[in-house]
């Protein structure tokens, strides 16, 4: 059976499916693939600051910030399967103030799906946006946990070169995040 996936902007409608695919593909990724020892306390009050209902619909409304949804078309029900959010604004502050830089702050395939081309795709589509936002863009910023092996892979596939690493601490735990740019892409 072939699956036909329909990548669109997210809608506030979409924020309950967003807050479960988020809070799924998160334990997916950290828990599940990483083995990640995570302070369990802090990631719960992350997960659920970043990942509530109310925090997707307020990230959909925000101007400077563009959702997609993913989803595989099964019959008459539509399944969400991936999603991202990017940002106008820079998330790498230490890297430029420059108003044209964005930031991708989440890409997101349920592990099931991983490996479809649906990651790239979702890149091109912030991509397209970046450009409506600003018709010269400069550079596309982002950090990675540097365990996230298939996430790294993905984003040097696509072209985007690592700047440096950094140690963020979350509680009692000192985790490695590598931080990313796309300059020559966003030109194109």
């Amino acid at each position: 059976m072939t699956s036909n996936f329909i990548i669109r902007r997210a809608t506030v409608e979409d924020a309950p499916q967003l807050s479960l695919l988020g809070r799924k593909t998160f334990y997916e990724t950290y828990t599940n693939e990483l083995s990640i020892d995570l302070d369990s306390q802090r990631i719960e009050e992350y997960v659920e600051r970043e990942h509530s209902v109310q925090a997707y619909c307020e990230t959909i409304n925000d101007p400077l910030q563009g959702v997609w949804i993913v989803f595989n078309e099964n019959g008459n029900k539509e399944e969400p399967i991936a999603y991202a959010v990017a940002t106008r604004f820079n998330l790498l502050p230490d890297y430029s103030s420059d108003p044209n830089d964005f930031g991708i702050k989440r890409i997101y395939v349920r592990r099931d799906y991983q490996g479809k081309q649906i990651g790239w795709k979702l890149m091109t589509e912030i991509i397209v946006w970046f450009k409506t936002v600003t018709p010269q863009p400069n550079r596309i910023l982002l950090r990675v946990h540097s365990k996230n092996l298939k996430a790294i892979r993905f984003y040097e596939k696509y072209g985007f070169e690592q700047l440096d690493e950094q140690s963020l601490r979350l509680g009692e735990r000192i985790y490695n995040i590598f931080s990313y740019d796309l300059s020559h892409r966003a030109e194109q």
